[in-house]
């Protein structure tokens, strides 16, 4: 076959191939149970030794690959991986292709929607959350009210603003007294609310080590990461990487709690949300190492961070007021953040430009202290499944206001990646695929 462009005029052809080429594929499969299945196959293509055109710049391969099916109630899992060593090559022109490779992974999940008979499932994850062990099933579903569903969207106005707000404040401060700004304040203003309404404070010294711990957890780790992170990316993909939380807090509950197990539902919610983190980030990021991937693996890294406080609090702090676990829990940040913030930072400034102090005000008391307080009124009028909506309202938000106030923009893939995210994280709340009665 001979391809002559028109009016392109080339000493060689684009594309001829004079000979016949023959690739050979063995592949061999074993089911391995009633659910599982598995098939492993080899290619091959020789070599012709001729130099190559233009448009192919391979002369024969030989590949591996690597495949299996899962099945699971009505979802099945099918995924492979395949590894090509791709021939040297000299073109028509005389341009030299040597040592290539190629690696190609495939996966498709499949669920069926409709179900005439009734399950009960759960899945675990917030933006940020502290919850009571006494909740029945982690995805309840309740009626809501208009007033839950003005809270709700108050809660994800709010939360999707401290994006920018700690962006805005760090310009001014650094990333460890920025985050320091947030615990300490926060603090005040939470324990001034436990007073007013005269919950008990508990003594015990294990409670005391359980709120250090859920304090780096749920605050130090995650806040400091993030922070560090937006340095180098806009607040907007922050705010879609951060939905993460909920994906990892599923994971990390089907691990520790044996009420949590992974059901097919969550399987593929969990499998969508984490396509749709690496659809955000950019697939071709995965090959680069530069700064930005860093700080998004960073963000990345303060979700996982959050997913464990999720379930240390289930653990050790279930029997106490929400209240008095979240001031306890910001009362060991602080205790944490404190010399940590004089020894990498310096001595903590207060002559701060006055957006920079609106900015910590702002994520400071209303987006801690303030939206934790309406966090636990929202869990109680619309259920913890309803809750998770709140994750999906919270980037829309983070990312108008980062194009409107600092002219950020982001690529098409992290839209399409928060898509992606949401469909798992509605599937994962029940809210598409729950069966019903």
């Amino acid at each position: 076959m001979v391809y002559h462009p028109p009016n392109f005029p080339s000493a060689n052809n684009l594309v001829d191939y004079d000979d016949d080429t023959f690739t050979y594929t063995l592949g061999i499969g074993r089911k391995f149970s009633e659910a599982f299945s598995g098939a492993l196959t080899l290619g091959y293509e020789s070599s012709t030794g001729s130099t190559q055109s233009d448009l192919g710049t391979t002369d024969g391969f030989w590949s591996v690959g690597l495949g299996g099916t899962y099945s699971l109630e009505k979802a099945k899992i099918t995924g492979g991986v395949c590894y090509t060593d791709l021939g040297d090559a000299i073109t028509n022109n005389g341009a030299r292709f040597t040592g290539n490779s190629a690696w190609c992974v495939g996966l498709q999940m499949t669920y069926a929607l409709i179900s005439t008979s009734p399950s009960k499932s759960a899945s675990f994850g917030s933006h940020r959350s502290l919850r009571k062990v006494n909740v029945p099933d982690m995805t309840e579903q309740k009626s809501m009210s208009a007033r839950a569903w003005a809270e709700l969207f108050l809660l994800a106005l709010i939360w999707g603003g401290s994006f920018l707000a700690i962006r805005v404040a760090l310009d001014e401060v650094p990333v460890i007294t920025s985050v320091l700004h947030r615990t300490g304040w926060a603090m005040l203003v939470l324990w001034g609310v436990i007073f007013a309404m005269r919950l008990p404070i508990p003594r015990a010294p294990r409670i005391w080590g359980a709120f250090l711990v859920m304090g780096l957890l749920n605050n130090v780790i995650p806040f400091g990461l993030m922070a560090w992170g937006q340095l180098y990316i806009e607040t907007g993909l922050t705010s879609i990487l951060n939905a993460a939380t909920a994906i990892f807090g599923v994971l990390v509950a089907a691990a520790i709690f044996a009420d949590e197990r992974l059901t097919a539902r969550k399987i593929i919610g969990v499998g969508l949300g984490f396509l749709g983190v690496a659809v955000a980030i950019g697939l071709q990021n995965f090959t680069t190492f530069n700064i930005q991937s860093i700080a998004q693996i960073a963000i990345i890294a303060g979700t996982f961070s959050y997913a464990l406080a999720s379930a240390w609090a289930r653990a050790k702090l279930g029997d106490l007021p929400p209240q008095v676990a979240a001031a306890g829990m910001l009362t060991g940040s602080t205790i944490v953040l404190l010399p940590a913030a004089l020894l990498i930072d310096g001595p903590v400034s207060m002559s701060l430009q006055a957006d920079t102090w609106a900015a910590i005000g702002y994520y400071a008391i209303i987006a801690t202290a303030g939206a934790y307080l309406l966090y636990y009124r929202v869990l109680a009028m619309a259920g913890s499944g309803n809750l998770m909506l709140v994750t999906l309202v919270i980037p829309p938000v983070a990312i108008v206001l980062g194009a409107y106030v600092r002219g950020e923009t982001l690529m098409p893939q992290a839209y399409v990646g928060f898509a992606l995210l949401a469909v798992g994280l509605l599937i994962l709340n029940g809210t598409i695929g729950r069966p019903r009665n």
